[in-house]
C-alpha cells in the first residue's frame, strides 16, 4: 500500500472536521447551562442588600431576622473598629428593672470567653486590641478596635460576650457596686453633672438623670429575672445594628457576621413605649458644686422637624461657638470680657434632641453674660449673618468633620449616626449639604428653635460664696424677656457702626481624589533651615502639621513656671495687623485651627487646614510666629485666663497627678505643670516675655512634620524663606537628667470628690533608652492586658477604674498606676496595687503572658497613630531622642523583640516599693 505523506493526513484531517459544518445534522445541539452557584451565605439571610460604588466601598445589608450590618472597606490603615449598637437606653428602664441597661454592658465586658479566660476585657488587650461600652439614653454601644488582621477574632469574642451574659446574683452584684462607684466619679466632673441636670430640667417628668439615680442606689430591688427579662426584650437582632470599619474585605466580613449573630434569639414580648416630655415651658434651676467659677448652660429643647433644619441647626451651632472666631468667643470673650470661656454642641438622640450652649464668667458678671448670650442669638434672629461669617461656620464644621473620619472609630460611629437617620448615604453628603445652608436658613432656624419659651437653664455655681444669689425661675424669666429687647436694640445700633474687617472667602476647589494608598514618610532638608518630615495622605483634603521647638518648659524653674504657656498661646493669637478677631476669623474661613502645644519637652503648634488652603493658612500662622504681639493688655488678660486653667486643675483629678510627678521628680522641670503658679504668672511682664521668645524661638529651627493631602516634599518650598539663612540654630535640651530617688514617699491629702483615688508611681526609663520598649510591653502586661485589672476590679471589686500608664521623656520617664475607688477603701486598693506589682516582679513570666503584653502594646501604638496629631507627637519625641524617623518606624519590630527575661528584670527594677511614691486623695463620704 502507498504510504501517505504527513501534510496528506492533515489535510484530509481538516476536511472531515468541516464536514459537520457544511451539511445539516441529523441531532440537534443541546446547549447545557453551567450549574448555578450558591448564592454566598450572607445573601441567602438577606432582605436588604446595597453597596456604594465609590471608595471607600460601604456595604448595607439587613438579614431576615432584623439585624441590620454596615461594612466599610477602608484600607488606608491596619486597624478595625467593630460596633454593635442595641437600640436600647436608660430612656427604657422601668422602676422594676431601674439600673439594668447600664449593668448589662458590664456584666458583657465582664464576661470570660471560657471558665480559665479572663474577662473580655482582657482577652481583647491580648489582641492588640481595646474594647469601650457607652450608655445613652435611647442607644447602647460596644466597640472594639484592633488590629485589622485580628477582626474575625474580635467579632466573635464580642458576638459571644453579648449573646449569653450571666444574670445569676453572684455575678451582677460585684458589677453593681462597681456601677454605684462609677456614677459617683462621673458627678465629680463639673460637666457632666451640670449637663445631666441641664437635661432633666428640660424634659421633666422624662427621667434623664443617669448617673445621678444610680449613685442614689437606683439599681436596688433590681433581681436577675429583671435583667434576664430586660436583656431578652432588647438585645435581639431585630433592634441591632453592627458596623464595621477597617482594612477588611466586606464578603467575608458579612459571612461571618451571619454565622455568629444569626445565633441570636428573637424578641420575646413587645418592648414598652418611651416616656413623653411635658409641654415646653422656661426652665431654671441653680446648682452649687466644686466649680472654681462659675457656669451657665442654656439648653433649647430643638428636636429638628426636618433635614433642613438639622442642617441649619448644625450651621448655626457654629456661627455661635465653634472656633476661635464665632460669636462668643470673638464677641463676649476677646472683645466684652464677659465670659472665660464656651463650647456648643447639640445633644441628640431619637426622640430628645437639645441645642446646648456653656459658658464660664466671672461671679460679677453672671446676669450680664446671660444677657449677652440670649443677644447674640436674638441678633441672629433679626438679621441674617454675613456670608462670611457663614464660610467660616461651614468650614469649621467640614475640617471637624474630616477630622472625626481620620479613626475608624470616627467612621464606624458616623455611618451607624446616619443610619439611624434613615440615610445611611448621607454621611458622604454632609460637607455639601452644609454648603447649601444660606443665612436665611441660619436666622429661621434660630427663630423657630431658640425661644425663651423652650429655654432650660442651669447656673452651676461654687460651692462657696454668691450666697445671696438666690433666684427663682419666674424671676429669672422675667429679667431675660425685660432685658434682652433693649439690650438687642443697644448692640445691634452700635455693631451697625462698626467697620468689618475685609475676609477673602477661597474658592470651592473640588481637586480632592480619595486614596487608601499607605505612603512613608519623606525626609525635605532644606540649606541651613529645618528637616522636615512628610508623609502623604489623601483619605481626606486636610493637612495637620506639628511645628515646635525644643526646651522652653524643660527651662523654666520655680519663678518662672508657666511663662512658655503664656507665650505660646499669646502666639496664637495673630499679628498686630489682625488683631480685633480678624487673625482668627480669616484663618478659620480658610478651614483652619491652631492649638498651641506645651510638653515637657518641647512646645509649638498642631496646625491643621483644609489642604486647597494651606499656602494661604500657614501664611498668617507664620506671620504670628515671626511677628508676635506681647501688649500689656494681652498680656494681663492672658495671665488671668491661665490662673482660671490653674484653679480649675486643683479642683480636678490632674491635682493628683501634679503631686506625684512632684515627688518623682523632685526639683527637675518634670516636677511642675504647664500652666507654673499663680505667684510665677504675678511676676510676667511684656518684656519677660520678650526675652523668653528670643531665647527659645526666634532664629531656633524648628522642628515640622506634616501628615496630609500633599504631594512629596513640595510643602518645603514655604519654609526656606522664614526659617532658614545663617541666623538659624538647632534648638537643644541641656544634657542634664533626672536624679534617681534614694527614697520613696507618701502624700496624702483630702479632696471634695466623692470617689477616692490612689496613684502609685515609679521612675522609669527615658525615651531614648532601649529598655523603654521593654516598659511598653510591661505597662501592658500589668495593667491592660491583664494583671491590676484583672485582680482589683473583677476579682476584688475593689476599684472601679485601674490603669496603667508609662510616660517616656527625654530626660527621665514615669511608670504611674492610678485606682479610683469608694471612700474608706483605699488601704484595701492600696495594699492590691502592691501584692500584684511585687507578684510581677518575682516572675517569672510565661511565654503567653509575654506574648500577649508585646501585642497589646503594638496594636495600642497603631490605634494611637490613628489620630494624625498622636502620629505627629509620637515622631517628634523620637527626633528630640535621636532615634529620628527610624526610631518611630521601627517601634513595633523593637517592641517583638522584648523577652520574658527582660520584663522579669525590668519589673524587678521599677517595682522598688521602697522608692515608690504613693498619693492618696481622700473622697468625701458619699
Amino acid at each position: 500500500m502507498k504510504k501517505r505523506s504527513p501534510s496528506r493526513i492533515r489535510i484530509l484531517a481538516a476536511i472531515l472536521l468541516c464536514v459537520p459544518a457544511c451539511f445539516p445534522q441529523s441531532r440537534p445541539n443541546i446547549q447545557r447551562s453551567a450549574p448555578a452557584r450558591p448564592r454566598p451565605p450572607f445573601l441567602q439571610q438577606a432582605t436588604v442588600f446595597e453597596e456604594t460604588s465609590s471608595v471607600p466601598y460601604v456595604t448595607k445589608l439587613v438579614l431576615q431576622n432584623g439585624l441590620t450590618i454596615l461594612v466599610e472597606e477602608f484600607k488606608s490603615k491596619p486597624v478595625v473598629s467593630i460596633q454593635t449598637y442595641i437600640r436600647v437606653g436608660s430612656l427604657n428602664e422601668s422602676p422594676q428593672n431601674r439600673g439594668a441597661a447600664r449593668l448589662i454592658p458590664s456584666l458583657v465586658c465582664r464576661k470570660p470567653v471560657d471558665k480559665i479566660a479572663g474577662a473580655l476585657e482582657q482577652n481583647i488587650y491580648a489582641l492588640g486590641g481595646l474594647l469601650r461600652s457607652t450608655v445613652g439614653y435611647e442607644n447602647t454601644r460596644f466597640e472594639i478596635v484592633a488590629p485589622s488582621a485580628q477582626w474575625k477574632r474580635a467579632l466573635n469574642l464580642q458576638a459571644e460576650a453579648l449573646r449569653n451574659p450571666s444574670f445569676e446574683t453572684g455575678d451582677w452584684t460585684p458589677e453593681a457596686k462597681l456601677l454605684v462607684n462609677e456614677a459617683w466619679s462621673a458627678l465629680d466632673d463639673p460637666e457632666e453633672l451640670s449637663r445631666e441636670k441641664l437635661l432633666e430640667l428640660a424634659y421633666e417628668p422624662v427621667r434623664m438623670e443617669k448617673n445621678g439615680d444610680i449613685a442614689e442606689g437606683g439599681w436596688q430591688g433590681l433581681k436577675s429575672d429583671d435583667l434576664a427579662g430586660f436583656f431578652k426584650t432588647f438585645y435581639v437582632p431585630s433592634k441591632m445594628t453592627v458596623v464595621l470599619s477597617g482594612d477588611v474585605i466586606a464578603s467575608e466580613v458579612l459571612n461571618e457576621i451571619v454565622r455568629t449573630y444569626g445565633k441570636f434569639a428573637s424578641a420575646t414580648k413587645a418592648e414598652p413605649a418611651l416616656p413623653k416630655a411635658s409641654p415646653a415651658g422656661f426652665r431654671y434651676r441653680l446648682l452649687r458644686g466644686d466649680v472654681s467659677v462659675p457656669q451657665v448652660l442654656f439648653g433649647f429643647r430643638a428636636t429638628p422637624e426636618n433635614a433642613s433644619d438639622s442642617r441649619a441647626l448644625e450651621v448655626l451651632r457654629a456661627v455661635l461657638g465653634l472656633g476661635e472666631g464665632s460669636a462668643l468667643n470673638f464677641r463676649l470673650r476677646d472683645q466684652d470680657h464677659l465670659i472665660w470661656s464656651e463650647d456648643t454642641g447639640i445633644f441628640g438622640s431619637r426622640n430628645f434632641k437639645c441645642f446646648l450652649i456653656r459658658a464660664e464668667m466671672d461671679p460679677k458678671d453672671i446676669d450680664r453674660a446671660q444677657i449677652a448670650v440670649l443677644t447674640e442669638i436674638e441678633l441672629l434672629k433679626r438679621q441674617e449673618p454675613e456670608a462670611a461669617e457663614v464660610a467660616r461656620a461651614v468650614a469649621q464644621l467640614e475640617l471637624e468633620y474630616w477630622k472625626h473620619l481620620d479613626t475608624v472609630t470616627g467612621r464606624a460611629e458616623s455611618l451607624a449616626q446616619y443610619d439611624a437617620l434613615g440615610d445611611w448615604k448621607g454621611r458622604d453628603r454632609y460637607v455639601s449639604d452644609m454648603k447649601k445652608v444660606s443665612p436665611a436658613d441660619i436666622t429661621r432656624a434660630a427663630r423657630k428653635y431658640l425661644r425663651i419659651e423652650n429655654l432650660a437653664l442651669i447656673e452651676l455655681l461654687p460651692a462657696e460664696g454668691l450666697e445671696q444669689r438666690n433666684p427663682t425661675a419666674e424671676g429669672i424669666r422675667s429679667t431675660l424677656e425685660g432685658l434682652l429687647s433693649p439690650a438687642t436694640d443697644q448692640v445691634q445700633e452700635k455693631r451697625e457702626k462698626e467697620t468689618l474687617p475685609y475676609l477673602k472667602i477661597p474658592k470651592d476647589s473640588g481637586g480632592f481624589k480619595f486614596s487608601e494608598v499607605q505612603n512613608s514618610f519623606q525626609v525635605a532638608s532644606i540649606l541651613r533651615g529645618p528637616e522636615m518630615y512628610i508623609r502623604e495622605d489623601h483619605t481626606a483634603p486636610v493637612l495637620t502639621m506639628g511645628f515646635f521647638f525644643a526646651g522652653g518648659k524643660f527651662a523654666e524653674n520655680n519663678n518662672n513656671a508657666g511663662l512658655t504657656k503664656l507665650m505660646t498661646d499669646l502666639i496664637a493669637r495673630g499679628t498686630p495687623d489682625m488683631q480685633a478677631g480678624r487673625f482668627y476669623q480669616q484663618l478659620e474661613v480658610y478651614g483652619g485651627k491652631i492649638e498651641p502645644v506645651v510638653t515637657d519637652d518641647y512646645f509649638g503648634f498642631n496646625f491643621s487646614i483644609l489642604s486647597g488652603n494651606f499656602e494661604a493658612g500657614f501664611d498668617l500662622l507664620r506671620q504670628a510666629v515671626k511677628s508676635p504681639v506681647f501688649s500689656k493688655e494681652d498680656v494681663g488678660r492672658q495671665k488671668e485666663m491661665q490662673i482660671r486653667e490653674i484653679r480649675r486643675r486643683k479642683a480636678s483629678q490632674a491635682n493628683a497627678l501634679d503631686l506625684e510627678n512632684a515627688a518623682l521628680f523632685q526639683g527637675f522641670s518634670y516636677s511642675r505643670n504647664t500652666l507654673g503658679t499663680e505667684d510665677s504668672l504675678a511676676g510676667f511682664t511684656p518684656n519677660t516675655l520678650e526675652e523668653w521668645y528670643r531665647e527659645y524661638i526666634r532664629n531656633r529651627k524648628p522642628f515640622v512634620v506634616i501628615i496630609g493631602d500633599t504631594r512629596g516634599t513640595s510643602l518645603a518650598a514655604q519654609f526656606v524663606k522664614e526659617f532658614s539663612g545663617s541666623r538659624m540654630q538647632d534648638s537643644k535640651i541641656p544634657e542634664t537628667w533626672v536624679k534617681a530617688l534614694s527614697a520613696g514617699e507618701s502624700v496624702e491629702q483630702r479632696w471634695k470628690d466623692n470617689q477616692s483615688m490612689i496613684l502609685v508611681g515609679f521612675q522609669a526609663p527615658p525615651v531614648d533608652d532601649e529598655d523603654a520598649y521593654t516598659v511598653a510591653a510591661l505597662e501592658e502586661l500589668a495593667g491592660n492586658s491583664s494583671s491590676l485589672s484583672q485582680e482589683i476590679r473583677y476579682k476584688l471589686g475593689a476599684a472601679d477604674r485601674v490603669s496603667v500608664v508609662y510616660e517616656p521623656r527625654l530626660r527621665g520617664g514615669s511608670l504611674i498606676v492610678a485606682a479610683t475607688t469608694r471612700p474608706g477603701n483605699e488601704e484595701a486598693v492600696l495594699k492590691a496595687v502592691r501584692d500584684e506589682l511585687l507578684r510581677i516582679a518575682a516572675g517569672p513570666v510565661s511565654y503567653k503572658d509575654c506574648r500577649s503584653a508585646i501585642v497589646a502594646a503594638v496594636g495600642m501604638y497603631g490605634i494611637l497613630n490613628e489620630e494624625r496629631t498622636d502620629e505627629v507627637h509620637h515622631v517628634v519625641s523620637n527626633l528630640l531622642a535621636g532615634k529620628g524617623i527610624s526610631g518611630f518606624q521601627n517601634y513595633p519590630a523593637s517592641v517583638q523583640s522584648v523577652t520574658e527575661t527582660d520584663l522579669t528584670e525590668i519589673a524587678q527594677r521599677i517595682f522598688d516599693m521602697k522608692k515608690a511614691v504613693i498619693v492618696k486623695m481622700h473622697g468625701r463620704s458619699n
